[in-house]
Parts: C-alpha cells; sequence; structure tokens
C-alpha cells in the first residue's frame, strides 16, 4: 500500500451510543490532528441503543454527517459491543481502516506519513496503536496484543480474522491466543518513550450516567446501568466535573 493510496480515502469503523456531545468532540479532534489529512473518509458507524436517557440514534448520526457526507450506519434494537465492532469491521473497503469508538479524544497531530510508514514496517504489521499511555522503550515500541484504542488497522488483517470472530467474546482478547494470527505484530505510534496522544474521555461520562463497563461473558457484551445509588450531592459532583472536563478538551484541541 502507497502512501499515495493510503491519503485517497479511509474508511473510520466506530462503535457508538447515543452520546452525541461525546461523539462531536472525539470526531472534532480526529479531524482536526489525523483525519483532515485525507482525501476523503467515510464514518462506518454502529449506534447501540443506550446512552443519554431520552436520546436518539438520529442525533449521533447527524454528528457523523457534520464532518462528512459519507455515512454508513447501523442501528440495532439491541445493544452488543462485540456485534457492533464485527460489522463495522464487515464494511471496511478500505485498505487501511482507523478503528476508533466514540469517546476518545486525539491530543495532537498524527502525521499521516509517520501513521503510514510506521504500518508499513514490515508485511507483518496488522495494526499501529494511538497510545493511552507512555510508549515502551523498545524501537519500534511494540504493543503485546491487539487493541481496541485507537488504531490503524492493515484490512488485510480482517480477513483471516473476521472468520474467527465470536461476538460471545471480548473482542480485544479472543484474537491473542489464535495460532493462525500469532504472526501479526501491533505496534504504537510515535517514538520509544513517546507520552500518550489519546484520552479516554468515556469515563466521566459512564460515571456521571452510572453506566458501567460492558462485563466479559455477560452475554450481550453491553454496558450495565449500575442502581444510580449516589446521592444527589454526589450526582451533582459527577456533573460539574464532567462539564469541567468537556470544555477543558474542547479548549485544548482547537
Amino acid at each position: 500500500m502507497k502512501i499515495e493510496e493510503f491519503r485517497r480515502h479511509l474508511d473510520v469503523a466506530i462503535s457508538a451510543t447515543i452520546r452525541p456531545e461525546v461523539l462531536d468532540l472525539t470526531l472534532f479532534s480526529f479531524y482536526k490532528h489525523f483525519l483532515g489529512q485525507f482525501g476523503s473518509t467515510r464514518l462506518i458507524v454502529n449506534v447501540d441503543p443506550l446512552g443519554v436517557p431520552g436520546g436518539q440514534a438520529a442525533e449521533v448520526l447527524a454528528v457523523c454527517q457534520r464532518f462528512t457526507p459519507h455515512v454508513t450506519s447501523r442501528c440495532p434494537a439491541t445493544p452488543s459491543f462485540a456485534s457492533a465492532v464485527k460489522w463495522c469491521w464487515e464494511q471496511v473497503a478500505s485498505a487501511a481502516f482507523l478503528h476508533l469508538e466514540d469517546d476518545w479524544l486525539l491530543r495532537r497531530t498524527m502525521p499521516v506519513e509517520r501513521v503510514h510508514a510506521r504500518l508499513m514496517t514490515h508485511e507483518r504489521v496488522a495494526a499501529v496503536r494511538f497510545n493511552l499511555t507512555r510508549n515502551p522503550r523498545a524501537d519500534p515500541p511494540v504493543s503485546d496484543a491487539l487493541s481496541l484504542n485507537p488504531s490503524v488497522f492493515r484490512t488485510e488483517f480482517l480477513r483471516e480474522a473476521l472468520p474467527r470472530f465470536d461476538c460471545a467474546k471480548d473482542p480485544e482478547k479472543q484474537f491473542r491466543s489464535v495460532p493462525e494470527l500469532a504472526h501479526w505484530q501491533f505496534l504504537y505510534y510515535g517514538a520509544p518513550g513517546e507520552s500518550a496522544c489519546v484520552v479516554d474521555i468515556g469515563k466521566k461520562w459512564r460515571r456521571l450516567h452510572d453506566f458501567q463497563k460492558w462485563q466479559p461473558g455477560s452475554g450481550t457484551m453491553a454496558w450495565n446501568k449500575g442502581a444510580a445509588s449516589s446521592s444527589s450531592s454526589r450526582r451533582l459532583f459527577y456533573r460539574l466535573k464532567y462539564r469541567f472536563f468537556m470544555l477543558y478538551w474542547r479548549h485544548v484541541t482547537v
């Protein structure tokens, strides 16, 4: 895959819930620092029926349309994180694609040439991961396994992974011990020891709305709603904390 082909078009696979404000900040940061460098992009979005009380999937799709007219979407009746990932991957048509959940902030510019160069380090590189913490010191920095943190994947990897995809299992962990996929390698973007380039902005939202991250083995692989046992003062604290961080993250991304 030459750099010209890579830059011409990129599919973006997004597993989302009904959190339009969070997705808007995610896409704003990624288009500013990475996706805006491509000739065109297509958002492949699965919107699970979980999220803001009373919210509609149409609000999420409207956010996507503000960034690109090319949107392929699915709004299932039942939430399933694993099924969302699998469906998104099945729609990918570009030679490489960005896997992106709806609650990540990209902190700084990722030059497309550097991402491409890392992805093409050798033919066994399946993905380049945008690091959430400081990179390992190895050169190049190697990730121990597949991760669904924001990552640019070589689509060729999907041809081997999708036939083995089990929607009853954790989408990340299920591929870590498959002998047929052991030849693939996963690298981090950036230099050895380089600082984090993405921020998980979903934790504050989940705390505010009393959602717990889905648990492997839960059947549907979907988030769980807590008992909302926090006091009113505690909920106010979470609301103010969430609002502060959303404003802060928007400010530092501009």
